[in-house]
């Protein structure tokens, strides 16, 4: 049998795949937000650790750049990268992005000091308190209106480990944030008797969709967007997710 005819038999009896180097690189940016994606961790965190694992399930090589979150998202509105991560849907951002599926789900609880006990069920409960907020993140629209009208003082600050210090100094009464952001920072920076000083009420202000959000300014991003959803589905369905979720939260 001629040599060329046996090759080619073989690559047809060859299961097809694709390869990482068969597909363009991907360029996308993460925010900078521990214990899931920092310059400051392994490989730069879960985040971006989760997001090379999609992208290669579906043939892609994917280039991660940790940002300040203002910076990640503006770079992504001009096209100069594929895609952000992550994002909650809200203020016009569907505009300049393609969402995809639900890569995680948080929720924001109110931090409190131990000493000045809070409880609530409903937002006229947060009345007359002084909250801190973080410019760059998006809330619940009655949340923000009951604060223009004065029911409560939004205070905003420049991120975590400043309005965590506002809280200590007593300047801030209330500051909602996920759990695993604040419980990761207290850790890394405040000593365990500043960490006790500070408790959080059970109730949660709101429950967030986080997503990967693909430029419309870029090339392409309607494949892209497929691609990543399919990855992602795969990584949930073989139990990869889950087990990388887990080790994001041993700090």
């Amino acid at each position: 049998m001629n040599w060329l005819y046996l090759l080619t038999g073989l690559i047809c009896l060859a299961p097809w795949s694709v390869r990482a180097s068969d597909l363009p690189p991907i360029l996308m940016n993460a925010g900078e937000a521990p214990p899931y994606t920092s310059e400051d961790l392994p490989g730069g965190g879960i985040g971006p650790a989760l997001i090379r694992e999609i992208f290669k399930r579906v043939g892609y090589d994917a280039e991660i750049r940790i940002r300040p979150w203002k910076r990640a998202l503006q770079e992504g509105k001009t096209g100069s990268v594929d895609g952000v991560f992550f994002s909650i849907p809200g203020q016009g951002r569907e505009k300049d992005f393609l969402f995809s599926d639900s890569v995680a789900e948080k929720s924001r609880y109110f931090y409190h000091l131990k000493s000045k006990p809070f409880n609530w069920s409903q937002l006229e409960d947060l009345r007359g308190k002084t909250i801190g907020i973080d410019a760059t993140f998006i809330y619940p629209e009655e949340f923000l209106r009951l604060g223009e009208e004065n029911h409560y003082y939004l205070a905003s600050g420049r991120g975590l480990g400043v309005n965590v210090r506002l809280l200590l100094e007593g300047k801030i009464d209330l500051y909602p944030r996920i759990r695993g952001e604040v419980e990761y920072a207290l850790k890394k920076r405040f000593s365990k008797q500043v960490r006790d000083l500070i408790t959080y009420h059970p109730a949660p202000l709101e429950k967030q969709s986080f997503h990967v959000i693909f430029s419309r300014h870029a090339e392409k991003p309607e494949i892209l967007l497929k691609a990543f959803n399919k990855g992602l589905a795969e990584v949930k369905a073989d139990g990869t997710y889950q087990h990388m979720v887990e080790q994001a939260h041993q700090y």
